[in-house]
């Protein structure tokens, strides 16, 4: 027998939004401040500016340069522009910035914002596939990308992986929770 999955809200309301990645930089230089303002959740223009900085300071290590263009990225999709996030991503791994999980995980995040579910599920999976850190992550944001294409099973199971691998985020025990599994008779 299979489940029946059903949930408890319309798609969409009350959905959260998806999971991202910061990449730290640590010390006093300009990325280091970029993405303290990312990691304390800031989106404002002075934030913003700030994070512009820093991708600007060709004087800064590559590393950090790059990881900045990641924070940035975060930035720009809290602010609504999921494209810009996308290039600013794209241009971190141009740099070689060797954060293929972070990378990916925020780029899920930027496509579910763009409504691009398929490739946001794509890029969810390869972090799953490399398996490092973020995975809860992963799972979350292959949840809304499914939940959004209209597959409640599957999105109901992400949910719940995300939720088994780490126990007390809420807000993958609120999605979890959204929906009403019934076996079938």
């Amino acid at each position: 027998m299979r489940p029946f999955v059903s949930v408890l809200l319309p798609i969409g309301l009350g959905l959260a939004g998806p999971a991202q990645a910061q990449i730290v930089v640590l010390g006093e230089s300009p990325a280091a401040r970029c993405f303290q303002h990312t990691a304390a959740g800031r989106s404002d223009r002075s934030a913003l500016a700030v994070c512009d900085r820093a991708v600007e300071t060709t004087t800064l290590p590559r590393g950090d340069r790059a990881a900045s263009f990641v924070n940035r990225g975060i930035l720009l999709m809290r602010r609504g522009d999921s494209e810009a996030a996308l290039a600013s991503y794209d241009t971190a791994e141009q740099m070689g910035l060797d954060a293929p999980a972070s990378l990916a995980l925020n780029r899920s995040s930027a496509l579910i914002r763009l409504s691009r579910f398929s490739e946001a599920i794509e890029q969810a999976d390869l972090v799953i596939r490399l398996g490092e850190h973020n995975l809860p992550e992963a799972w979350f944001n292959r949840g809304v990308a499914l939940e959004f294409m209209g597959e409640l099973e599957p999105a109901y199971r992400a949910y719940a992986r995300a939720l088994e691998l780490r126990p007390d985020w809420p807000l993958a025990q609120r999605e979890v929770d959204r929906f009403t599994v019934q076996r079938e008779s």
